[in-house]
């Protein structure tokens, strides 16, 4: 039996984009965690001087939140519902690019793609004291917390940024790497770690607003 995802796309999508719109729904997420982020934290208002996003309100540890799509695609989404396919289109190109070369077992090939660019552009911008979060509000890979062999298997996420460690371990010693994406599968917003590939899941309720995927048996 074939399966179709369905992506519903509120007029409102360009808000989402917007530093004070996703900071504050990664921040929700953060204090709603129970295992990816057991602490509480606060989102830093006054950033006029570059400080960080948010602040582990008892270790005191800091975090720089980052939108992963390109500044084609934040352009897209900006200008309205005309350009949201081109949106989509460019985001399924950047995920299948990276995803054949996976398939391939070309993981040097990787270095070459867009994800791997943009992520690397992401984390070279986050300070030494500081861990990223990474967001994108779509869903970048398959995902559930029903599967057996998901949480397990390599895929785009943790080869590509495997392939960034790598090229310089150092930057990375004794930090975290966070990333946020949805599961259509579940209707889930998925908190993983990607440095040490721990997994949370929460409800999807905060990108309702905003965007929405449903699975269904037949397409309309």
């Amino acid at each position: 039996m074939a399966l179709y995802w369905e992506l519903t796309i509120s007029s409102s999508i360009r808000d989402l984009i917007q530093k004070g719109t996703y900071e504050q729904i990664i921040c929700d997420l953060m204090n709603e965690s129970k295992r990816i982020f057991p602490s509480k934290y606060a989102r830093v208002k006054d950033q006029s001087n570059g400080e960080c996003d948010f602040i582990d309100i008892v270790s005191k540890k800091k975090y720089d939140a980052k939108i992963l799509f390109s500044n084609t695609q934040c352009q897209l989404i900006a200008r309205g519902l005309k350009q949201l396919e081109d949106w989509v289109r460019s985001v399924y190109e950047e995920i299948s690019e990276v995803s054949g070369k996976l398939f391939d077992n070309d993981r040097i090939a990787i270095k070459n793609t867009i994800l791997f660019r943009e992520l690397s552009d992401r984390l070279a911008s986050v300070r030494d004291d500081e861990d990223a979060i990474l967001f994108i509000p779509f869903p970048i890979v398959p995902e559930s917390e029903k599967s057996v062999f998901l949480p397990f298997a390599s895929d785009i996420l943790s080869v590509t940024y495997g392939s960034i460690v790598a090229a310089s371990p150092g930057k990375f010693e004794g930090k975290h790497t966070f990333i946020i994406y949805p599961s259509v599968i579940d209707q889930k917003v998925v908190l993983r770690d990607l440095t040490s590939r721990r997994k949370e899941y929460m409800p999807i309720d905060p990108l309702s607003p905003y965007i929405t995927y449903a699975i269904k048996e037949h397409p309309d």
